[in-house]
């Protein structure tokens, strides 16, 4: 669900740089296209952790169950 919701609302964000085309953008255009990027990174990075940490109680609560 989460995984829909990232790919629906966020544009993709590529590790790497695919093409040379930053040389050709000026400095004010270049930092909102890299402040964009780092806004995407955080939404994912926060939603990753945030379904880590419910999977981790899930399977604490599942542990918990079985030693009872």
């Amino acid at each position: 669900k989460s995984q829909n919701n990232l790919t629906n609302s966020l544009s993709t964000f590529p590790l790497v740089q695919l093409s040379d085309s930053s040389n050709h953008i000026d400095d004010e255009n270049r930092t909102e296209k890299l402040e964009k990027r780092i806004s995407v990174l955080e939404l994912f990075l926060r939603d990753y952790v945030i379904e880590a940490q419910q999977l981790d109680k899930i399977h604490k609560n599942l542990e918990d169950a079985k030693d009872k």
